[in-house]
C-alpha cells in the first residue's frame, strides 16, 4: 500500500492511522461523547490542530473509513463488463466482500470493527452520519443507472395496463 509513496505521504498516512488508532481506543474506553479532540491528540501524541488538519471533526475520526465506501457500489455498476447486468456486478462485489469478510459491509468480526459498529449504533450523531453515508451511495447509484438508461436506445417499453 506504502510502495511508491514518498517518505512525507508515508508520515501523513502514519499520522492519519496514528489518530484513528488513538480516537478509536478512546471512544471504546469511554463513549463518543465523553473523548475531547485534545485528549486524541494528546494519545495520539501530535496536536490539536494536527488532528484538524486531518479530520473536519471528531465524527470523522469514526466515520472517515466508512466514508471511502460511499462511492463503491455506484462505481461497481459503472465500471462493469460490457454484457454484465447492474445486477450481477453488485452481487459479484458484495460476495467477494463477503468472502474477504470486509469490515465496509459489516462482515468483520475483528473487535475494533465491531467496536466501532456499536460505538456508531449507540451514538445519534455517529448514527445520523452514518444514515446519511448510505443514502449518498444509493443517489450515487441512482445516478449512475439513471445516466445509463438515457445513453440507451429506448426499447419501446411501456408501463403495463
Amino acid at each position: 500500500m506504502t510502495e511508491g509513496m514518498s517518505l512525507r505521504e508515508r508520515k501523513k498516512l502514519q499520522t492519519r492511522h496514528r489518530l484513528l488508532a488513538a480516537a478509536t481506543e478512546l471512544f471504546a474506553e469511554r463513549g463518543f461523547d465523553k473523548v475531547s479532540v485534545a485528549e486524541i491528540a494528546e494519545a495520539a501524541e501530535v496536536s490539536k490542530m494536527t488532528v484538524f488538519n486531518y479530520f473536519a471533526g471528531k465524527e470523522d475520526l469514526v466515520l472517515a473509513p466508512m466514508e471511502e465506501h460511499v462511492g463503491d457500489v455506484a462505481r461497481t455498476v459503472r465500471d462493469r463488463a460490457p454484457g454484465e447486468s447492474a445486477l450481477a456486478a453488485v452481487r459479484g462485489q458484495f460476495l467477494a466482500a463477503v468472502e474477504q469478510r470486509d469490515p465496509s459491509i459489516g462482515m468483520s468480526d475483528v473487535p475494533v470493527v465491531l467496536g466501532v459498529r456499536r460505538l456508531i449504533q449507540e451514538t445519534p450523531a455517529l448514527l445520523t452520519r452514518a444514515h446519511a453515508f448510505s443514502m449518498r451511495s444509493f443517489d450515487l447509484l441512482a445516478e449512475v443507472l439513471v445516466e445509463e438508461g438515457r445513453s440507451r436506445p429506448s426499447r419501446g417499453w411501456r408501463a403495463p395496463s
